[in-house]
Protein backbone atom coordinates (compact mmCIF):
# COMPACT_ATOMS: atom_id res chain seq x y z
CA UNK A 1 0.00 0.00 0.00
CA UNK A 2 1.39 3.37 -1.00
CA UNK A 3 1.68 6.35 1.37
CA UNK A 4 -1.02 8.19 -0.61
CA UNK A 5 -3.56 5.36 -0.24
CA UNK A 6 -2.74 5.14 3.51
CA UNK A 7 -3.54 8.82 3.88
CA UNK A 8 -6.82 8.33 2.01
CA UNK A 9 -7.76 5.58 4.49
CA UNK A 10 -7.00 7.82 7.46
CA UNK A 11 -9.10 10.63 5.97
CA UNK A 12 -11.99 8.22 5.42
CA UNK A 13 -11.86 7.07 9.05
CA UNK A 14 -11.71 10.67 10.21
CA UNK A 15 -14.71 11.55 8.02
CA UNK A 16 -16.68 8.59 9.42
CA UNK A 17 -15.98 9.76 12.97
CA UNK A 18 -17.02 13.32 12.10
CA UNK A 19 -20.21 12.09 10.44
CA UNK A 20 -21.00 9.86 13.44
CA UNK A 21 -20.48 12.79 15.80
CA UNK A 22 -22.65 15.03 13.65
CA UNK A 23 -25.35 12.36 13.53
CA UNK A 24 -25.29 12.03 17.31
CA UNK A 25 -25.36 15.81 17.71
CA UNK A 26 -28.28 16.00 15.30
CA UNK A 27 -30.14 13.30 17.24
CA UNK A 28 -29.53 15.13 20.51
CA UNK A 29 -30.81 18.37 18.97
CA UNK A 30 -33.89 16.55 17.72
CA UNK A 31 -34.44 15.19 21.25
CA UNK A 32 -34.12 18.63 22.80
CA UNK A 33 -36.53 20.08 20.24
CA UNK A 34 -39.00 17.21 20.67
CA UNK A 35 -38.91 17.40 24.46
CA UNK A 36 -39.22 21.19 24.46
CA UNK A 37 -42.15 21.10 22.06
CA UNK A 38 -43.84 18.38 24.14
CA UNK A 39 -43.27 20.37 27.32
CA UNK A 40 -44.81 23.48 25.76
CA UNK A 41 -47.77 21.45 24.49
CA UNK A 42 -48.33 19.87 27.90
CA UNK A 43 -47.97 23.20 29.70
CA UNK A 44 -50.47 24.84 27.35
CA UNK A 45 -52.88 21.97 28.01
CA UNK A 46 -52.39 22.29 31.77
CA UNK A 47 -52.93 26.06 31.63
CA UNK A 48 -56.12 25.76 29.60
CA UNK A 49 -57.47 22.93 31.75
CA UNK A 50 -56.75 24.82 34.99
CA UNK A 51 -58.53 27.92 33.69
CA UNK A 52 -61.54 25.81 32.63
CA UNK A 53 -61.85 24.25 36.08
CA UNK A 54 -61.37 27.63 37.80
CA UNK A 55 -64.09 29.13 35.61
CA UNK A 56 -66.53 26.45 36.75
CA UNK A 57 -65.46 26.99 40.35
CA UNK A 58 -66.35 30.67 39.94
CA UNK A 59 -69.67 29.79 38.31
CA UNK A 60 -70.44 27.46 41.20
CA UNK A 61 -69.57 30.05 43.84
CA UNK A 62 -71.74 32.62 42.05
CA UNK A 63 -74.73 30.27 41.88
CA UNK A 64 -74.35 29.34 45.55
CA UNK A 65 -74.02 33.04 46.38
CA UNK A 66 -77.22 33.88 44.47
CA UNK A 67 -78.95 31.16 46.46
CA UNK A 68 -77.67 32.68 49.72
CA UNK A 69 -79.41 35.92 48.71
CA UNK A 70 -82.54 33.98 47.80
CA UNK A 71 -82.27 32.32 51.20
CA UNK A 72 -82.33 35.75 52.87
CA UNK A 73 -85.38 36.75 50.80
CA UNK A 74 -87.18 33.52 51.71
CA UNK A 75 -86.53 34.22 55.39
CA UNK A 76 -88.16 37.64 55.01
CA UNK A 77 -91.15 35.95 53.34
CA UNK A 78 -91.44 33.28 56.07
CA UNK A 79 -91.12 30.61 53.35
CA UNK A 80 -89.50 27.65 55.08
CA UNK A 81 -90.29 25.31 52.17
CA UNK A 82 -88.27 27.54 49.83
CA UNK A 83 -85.42 27.69 52.35
CA UNK A 84 -85.25 23.89 52.55
CA UNK A 85 -85.10 23.67 48.75
CA UNK A 86 -82.43 26.37 48.52
CA UNK A 87 -80.12 24.68 51.05
CA UNK A 88 -80.56 21.30 49.32
CA UNK A 89 -79.74 22.87 45.94
CA UNK A 90 -76.63 24.56 47.35
CA UNK A 91 -75.36 21.23 48.65
CA UNK A 92 -76.03 19.66 45.27
CA UNK A 93 -74.20 22.45 43.43
CA UNK A 94 -71.15 22.09 45.69
CA UNK A 95 -70.68 18.61 44.20
CA UNK A 96 -72.00 19.23 40.71
CA UNK A 97 -70.26 22.48 39.72
CA UNK A 98 -66.64 21.47 40.42
CA UNK A 99 -67.29 18.00 39.00
CA UNK A 100 -68.53 19.52 35.73
CA UNK A 101 -65.37 21.65 35.79
CA UNK A 102 -63.27 18.50 36.30
CA UNK A 103 -64.92 16.99 33.24
CA UNK A 104 -64.41 20.19 31.21
CA UNK A 105 -60.72 20.26 32.16
CA UNK A 106 -60.37 16.72 30.84
CA UNK A 107 -62.19 17.56 27.61
CA UNK A 108 -59.74 20.40 27.01
CA UNK A 109 -56.80 18.10 27.78
CA UNK A 110 -58.20 15.63 25.26
CA UNK A 111 -58.49 18.39 22.65
CA UNK A 112 -54.79 19.11 23.28
CA UNK A 113 -53.89 15.46 22.54
CA UNK A 114 -53.09 14.54 26.15
CA UNK A 115 -53.19 10.79 26.66
CA UNK A 116 -55.23 9.01 29.34
CA UNK A 117 -53.31 8.30 32.56
CA UNK A 118 -54.18 4.93 34.07
CA UNK A 119 -52.97 6.04 37.51
CA UNK A 120 -54.94 9.27 37.49
CA UNK A 121 -58.01 7.40 36.23
CA UNK A 122 -57.78 4.92 39.09
CA UNK A 123 -57.76 7.68 41.73
CA UNK A 124 -61.33 9.01 41.26
CA UNK A 125 -62.49 5.40 41.02
CA UNK A 126 -61.01 4.77 44.47
CA UNK A 127 -62.42 8.01 45.84
CA UNK A 128 -65.89 7.23 44.52
CA UNK A 129 -65.94 4.03 46.60
CA UNK A 130 -66.03 6.17 49.74
CA UNK A 131 -68.63 8.66 48.47
CA UNK A 132 -72.42 8.65 48.53
CA UNK A 133 -74.35 7.33 45.55
CA UNK A 134 -75.11 10.73 43.98
CA UNK A 135 -71.51 11.89 43.90
CA UNK A 136 -70.35 8.47 42.74
CA UNK A 137 -72.57 8.76 39.68
CA UNK A 138 -71.23 12.24 38.95
CA UNK A 139 -67.64 11.04 39.14
CA UNK A 140 -68.34 8.06 36.93
CA UNK A 141 -69.32 10.45 34.15
CA UNK A 142 -65.89 12.07 34.46
CA UNK A 143 -63.64 9.00 34.62
CA UNK A 144 -65.72 6.90 32.21
CA UNK A 145 -63.45 7.86 29.30
CA UNK A 146 -60.28 8.10 31.39
CA UNK A 147 -58.57 10.96 33.19
CA UNK A 148 -56.13 13.10 31.23
CA UNK A 149 -55.98 16.14 33.55
CA UNK A 150 -55.71 15.37 37.24
CA UNK A 151 -56.67 17.80 40.00
CA UNK A 152 -53.51 18.31 42.03
CA UNK A 153 -55.16 19.88 45.09
CA UNK A 154 -57.84 17.31 45.78
CA UNK A 155 -59.77 17.73 49.04
CA UNK A 156 -59.60 14.18 50.22
CA UNK A 157 -59.22 13.99 53.97
CA UNK A 158 -56.30 14.61 56.28
CA UNK A 159 -54.77 11.17 55.94
CA UNK A 160 -51.04 10.58 56.48
CA UNK A 161 -49.01 11.53 53.43
CA UNK A 162 -46.79 9.11 51.56
CA UNK A 163 -43.73 10.93 52.93
CA UNK A 164 -45.00 10.38 56.46
CA UNK A 165 -45.65 6.68 55.84
CA UNK A 166 -42.17 6.30 54.36
CA UNK A 167 -40.63 8.13 57.33
CA UNK A 168 -42.20 5.64 59.74
CA UNK A 169 -41.18 2.61 57.71
CA UNK A 170 -37.62 3.97 57.37
CA UNK A 171 -37.23 5.14 61.00
CA UNK A 172 -36.76 8.72 59.83
CA UNK A 173 -37.18 10.36 63.24
CA UNK A 174 -35.91 13.71 62.03
CA UNK A 175 -38.84 13.92 59.59
CA UNK A 176 -41.25 12.92 62.35
CA UNK A 177 -39.78 15.56 64.65
CA UNK A 178 -40.24 18.25 61.99
CA UNK A 179 -43.74 16.92 61.22
CA UNK A 180 -44.61 17.36 64.90
CA UNK A 181 -43.56 21.01 64.87
CA UNK A 182 -40.15 20.45 66.48
CA UNK A 183 -41.55 18.89 69.63
CA UNK A 184 -39.27 16.21 71.02
CA UNK A 185 -41.86 13.47 71.04
CA UNK A 186 -43.66 11.39 68.44
CA UNK A 187 -46.58 13.32 66.92
CA UNK A 188 -50.15 12.06 67.00
CA UNK A 189 -51.04 10.48 63.64
CA UNK A 190 -54.53 9.38 62.58
CA UNK A 191 -54.43 6.22 60.48
CA UNK A 192 -58.18 5.97 60.01
CA UNK A 193 -59.67 5.42 56.55
CA UNK A 194 -59.83 8.94 55.05
CA UNK A 195 -63.07 10.85 54.71
CA UNK A 196 -63.84 13.79 52.46
CA UNK A 197 -62.08 16.90 53.78
CA UNK A 198 -65.09 19.07 52.90
CA UNK A 199 -68.02 16.61 53.26
CA UNK A 200 -70.45 18.90 51.43
CA UNK A 201 -68.21 19.71 48.50
CA UNK A 202 -66.53 17.88 45.62
CA UNK A 203 -63.19 16.14 46.14
CA UNK A 204 -61.84 17.23 42.77
CA UNK A 205 -62.05 20.97 42.16
CA UNK A 206 -63.29 21.55 45.70
CA UNK A 207 -64.27 25.20 46.23
CA UNK A 208 -63.50 25.24 49.97
CA UNK A 209 -66.90 26.05 51.44
CA UNK A 210 -68.68 24.94 54.58
CA UNK A 211 -72.04 25.33 56.28
CA UNK A 212 -72.64 27.36 59.42
CA UNK A 213 -75.75 27.39 61.59
CA UNK A 214 -77.84 30.53 61.32
CA UNK A 215 -77.73 31.01 65.10
CA UNK A 216 -74.38 32.74 64.51
CA UNK A 217 -76.13 35.44 62.46
CA UNK A 218 -78.79 36.57 64.93
CA UNK A 219 -76.52 39.45 65.94
CA UNK A 220 -75.73 40.38 62.32
CA UNK A 221 -79.20 41.05 60.94
CA UNK A 222 -78.42 44.65 60.01
CA UNK A 223 -75.24 43.61 58.20
CA UNK A 224 -77.06 40.86 56.28
CA UNK A 225 -79.65 43.38 55.11
CA UNK A 226 -76.89 45.75 53.98
CA UNK A 227 -75.12 42.94 52.10
CA UNK A 228 -78.32 42.02 50.27
CA UNK A 229 -78.98 45.67 49.37
CA UNK A 230 -75.40 46.07 48.07
CA UNK A 231 -76.04 43.02 45.86
CA UNK A 232 -79.25 44.57 44.49
CA UNK A 233 -81.76 42.49 46.46
CA UNK A 234 -84.26 45.02 47.84
CA UNK A 235 -86.67 42.32 49.08
CA UNK A 236 -84.36 41.69 52.05
CA UNK A 237 -84.93 44.14 54.88
CA UNK A 238 -83.72 44.36 58.44
CA UNK A 239 -87.33 44.37 59.66
CA UNK A 240 -88.15 41.24 57.68
CA UNK A 241 -85.13 39.38 59.03
CA UNK A 242 -85.90 40.40 62.61
CA UNK A 243 -89.51 39.31 62.27
CA UNK A 244 -88.39 35.87 61.09
CA UNK A 245 -85.24 35.52 63.18
CA UNK A 246 -86.27 31.98 64.17
CA UNK A 247 -86.09 30.90 60.52
CA UNK A 248 -82.82 32.79 60.11
CA UNK A 249 -81.31 30.78 62.94
CA UNK A 250 -82.81 27.39 62.09
CA UNK A 251 -81.17 26.75 58.72
CA UNK A 252 -77.48 26.54 57.77
CA UNK A 253 -75.76 29.08 55.52
CA UNK A 254 -73.06 28.42 52.95
CA UNK A 255 -69.83 30.18 54.01
CA UNK A 256 -66.18 30.42 52.99
CA UNK A 257 -64.33 27.82 55.05
CA UNK A 258 -61.92 29.78 57.26
CA UNK A 259 -59.28 27.05 56.99
CA UNK A 260 -59.30 27.35 53.21
CA UNK A 261 -59.97 31.02 52.46
CA UNK A 262 -57.38 33.47 53.77
CA UNK A 263 -54.91 36.07 52.59
CA UNK A 264 -51.86 35.03 50.62
CA UNK A 265 -48.82 34.14 52.74
CA UNK A 266 -46.74 37.17 53.76
CA UNK A 267 -43.63 35.50 52.37
CA UNK A 268 -45.21 35.09 48.93
CA UNK A 269 -44.04 37.53 46.29
CA UNK A 270 -45.11 37.90 42.67
CA UNK A 271 -41.62 39.27 41.96
CA UNK A 272 -40.54 35.62 41.65
CA UNK A 273 -42.95 35.22 38.74
CA UNK A 274 -42.26 38.10 36.32
CA UNK A 275 -44.69 36.75 33.72
CA UNK A 276 -47.62 37.24 36.12
CA UNK A 277 -48.92 40.66 37.07
CA UNK A 278 -49.44 41.22 40.82
CA UNK A 279 -52.94 40.93 42.23
CA UNK A 280 -54.95 43.91 43.30
CA UNK A 281 -55.29 43.99 47.09
CA UNK A 282 -58.97 42.99 47.00
CA UNK A 283 -57.92 39.80 45.19
CA UNK A 284 -55.25 38.94 47.76
CA UNK A 285 -57.05 35.74 48.70
CA UNK A 286 -56.15 32.07 48.66
CA UNK A 287 -58.94 29.51 48.50
CA UNK A 288 -61.00 27.62 45.96
CA UNK A 289 -58.05 27.18 43.60
CA UNK A 290 -57.72 24.91 40.58
CA UNK A 291 -54.43 23.02 40.21
CA UNK A 292 -54.03 20.72 37.22
CA UNK A 293 -51.44 18.05 36.37
CA UNK A 294 -50.97 16.53 32.92
CA UNK A 295 -48.42 13.90 31.95
CA UNK A 296 -46.86 12.61 28.77
CA UNK A 297 -44.06 10.39 27.47
CA UNK A 298 -41.89 11.54 24.57
CA UNK A 299 -39.97 9.05 22.44
CA UNK A 300 -36.33 10.10 21.98
CA UNK A 301 -34.11 9.39 19.01
CA UNK A 302 -30.69 9.53 20.67
CA UNK A 303 -28.75 6.59 22.12
CA UNK A 304 -28.85 8.08 25.62
CA UNK A 305 -32.49 7.30 26.40
CA UNK A 306 -35.64 5.87 24.86
CA UNK A 307 -38.39 7.99 26.42
CA UNK A 308 -38.71 11.17 28.44
CA UNK A 309 -41.55 11.40 30.98
CA UNK A 310 -42.86 14.95 31.33
CA UNK A 311 -45.19 16.42 33.95
CA UNK A 312 -46.73 19.87 33.55
CA UNK A 313 -48.69 21.69 36.24
CA UNK A 314 -50.75 24.85 36.29
CA UNK A 315 -52.89 26.69 38.84
CA UNK A 316 -55.77 29.09 38.25
CA UNK A 317 -58.34 30.81 40.39
CA UNK A 318 -61.63 32.68 40.18
CA UNK A 319 -61.36 36.08 41.88
CA UNK A 320 -64.03 38.27 43.34
CA UNK A 321 -64.49 41.28 45.59
CA UNK A 322 -67.43 43.00 47.24
CA UNK A 323 -67.40 46.77 47.06
CA UNK A 324 -63.63 46.71 46.65
CA UNK A 325 -63.23 44.47 49.70
CA UNK A 326 -61.81 40.97 49.85
CA UNK A 327 -64.43 38.24 50.20
CA UNK A 328 -62.72 37.02 53.38
CA UNK A 329 -63.16 40.47 54.93
CA UNK A 330 -66.95 40.32 54.64
CA UNK A 331 -68.62 39.40 57.91
CA UNK A 332 -70.69 37.28 58.17
CA UNK A 333 -68.65 35.27 55.71
CA UNK A 334 -71.51 34.00 53.55
CA UNK A 335 -70.69 33.19 49.91
CA UNK A 336 -71.81 35.98 47.57
CA UNK A 337 -72.16 36.13 43.75
CA UNK A 338 -69.08 38.26 43.07
CA UNK A 339 -66.63 36.06 41.13
CA UNK A 340 -66.09 37.70 37.77
CA UNK A 341 -62.42 37.16 36.95
CA UNK A 342 -60.36 34.01 36.26
CA UNK A 343 -56.59 33.97 35.82
CA UNK A 344 -53.54 31.77 36.12
CA UNK A 345 -51.68 32.04 39.42
CA UNK A 346 -48.36 30.69 40.74
CA UNK A 347 -48.56 27.22 42.25
CA UNK A 348 -47.60 28.63 45.66
CA UNK A 349 -50.97 30.38 45.98
CA UNK A 350 -53.04 27.20 46.09
CA UNK A 351 -54.73 25.96 49.22
CA UNK A 352 -52.59 24.03 51.65
CA UNK A 353 -53.32 20.63 53.21
CA UNK A 354 -54.56 19.28 49.91
CA UNK A 355 -53.52 16.08 48.17
CA UNK A 356 -52.07 15.89 44.67
CA UNK A 357 -52.63 13.14 42.14
CA UNK A 358 -49.18 11.69 42.74
CA UNK A 359 -49.86 11.36 46.47
CA UNK A 360 -53.25 9.81 45.86
CA UNK A 361 -51.76 6.94 43.90
CA UNK A 362 -51.36 5.15 47.21
CA UNK A 363 -54.87 5.91 48.49
CA UNK A 364 -55.83 2.24 48.11
CA UNK A 365 -53.38 1.57 50.95
CA UNK A 366 -56.01 3.06 53.25
CA UNK A 367 -58.94 1.10 51.88
CA UNK A 368 -59.95 -2.14 53.58
CA UNK A 369 -59.58 -5.28 51.43
CA UNK A 370 -63.34 -5.39 50.77
CA UNK A 371 -63.09 -1.94 49.14
CA UNK A 372 -60.31 -2.87 46.79
CA UNK A 373 -57.29 -2.26 48.98
CA UNK A 374 -54.65 -4.93 49.46
CA UNK A 375 -54.74 -7.10 52.59
CA UNK A 376 -51.25 -5.90 53.50
CA UNK A 377 -50.15 -2.43 52.59
CA UNK A 378 -47.66 0.23 53.62
CA UNK A 379 -50.19 2.24 55.61
CA UNK A 380 -51.18 -0.75 57.72
CA UNK A 381 -47.55 -1.73 58.21
CA UNK A 382 -46.71 1.83 59.23
CA UNK A 383 -49.60 1.94 61.72
CA UNK A 384 -48.54 -1.33 63.32
CA UNK A 385 -44.91 -0.23 63.49
CA UNK A 386 -45.76 3.22 64.82
CA UNK A 387 -47.71 1.76 67.74
CA UNK A 388 -45.11 -0.90 68.57
CA UNK A 389 -42.98 -0.76 71.73
CA UNK A 390 -39.80 -1.22 69.71
CA UNK A 391 -40.49 1.84 67.54
CA UNK A 392 -41.34 3.95 70.57
CA UNK A 393 -38.12 2.89 72.28
CA UNK A 394 -36.10 3.70 69.15
CA UNK A 395 -37.73 7.14 68.97
CA UNK A 396 -36.89 7.81 72.62
CA UNK A 397 -33.27 6.87 71.98
CA UNK A 398 -33.12 9.20 68.96
CA UNK A 399 -34.58 12.14 70.84
CA UNK A 400 -32.15 11.61 73.71
CA UNK A 401 -29.22 11.76 71.26
CA UNK A 402 -30.45 14.44 68.89
CA UNK A 403 -33.34 16.29 70.46
CA UNK A 404 -32.57 19.60 72.12
CA UNK A 405 -34.28 22.91 72.70
CA UNK A 406 -32.27 25.35 70.62
CA UNK A 407 -32.77 27.01 67.24
CA UNK A 408 -31.70 23.89 65.36
CA UNK A 409 -34.92 22.17 66.43
CA UNK A 410 -34.89 18.62 65.06
CA UNK A 411 -31.21 18.60 64.08
CA UNK A 412 -28.28 17.54 66.27
CA UNK A 413 -26.14 20.50 67.42
CA UNK A 414 -23.91 21.78 64.61
CA UNK A 415 -25.14 19.25 62.07
CA UNK A 416 -27.83 18.86 59.49
CA UNK A 417 -28.93 22.47 59.23
CA UNK A 418 -27.18 23.17 55.94
CA UNK A 419 -29.17 23.23 52.71
CA UNK A 420 -28.65 20.02 50.78
CA UNK A 421 -26.79 16.90 51.79
CA UNK A 422 -27.12 15.37 55.23
CA UNK A 423 -28.84 12.22 56.32
CA UNK A 424 -32.21 11.54 57.95
CA UNK A 425 -30.42 10.57 61.18
CA UNK A 426 -32.67 7.58 61.53
CA UNK A 427 -31.83 4.55 63.61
Amino acid sequence: MTARSGKRGQVAIFLVLILAGLALLFALNVDVFTSSRAKIRLQNAADASAIALARWQGITLNMIGELNLAHLAAVCQSNETAIAGIVALQRRLAFLGPTVGFREANEIAKANSIEVSSNMTRIPQLVSELMDEDYRRMLEVVFHNGIRAGVDNAAFGNYPSKDLIDAILNNDFRFLCKYGGGKHQLPDIDFEVPALAFPNSASFGCIGIDWERGTYYEGSIGTLADIARDCGVDAVTEAGLKTNSVLLARWPWCIYDNGEWHGLPDAFSFARFPWLTPLREEYNVSGGCSTIRVEGSVALSSLTATTNFIVAKAAAKAFGSVGGRRVIDISPSIVLPCFSRVRLIPLGVVAFKRANMADLEYVDDFLPPSSGGSSKNDAQKAEAKYNSDGFRAAAEAWYSQHGHNDADGCYPPGRGTERGGGTPYGI
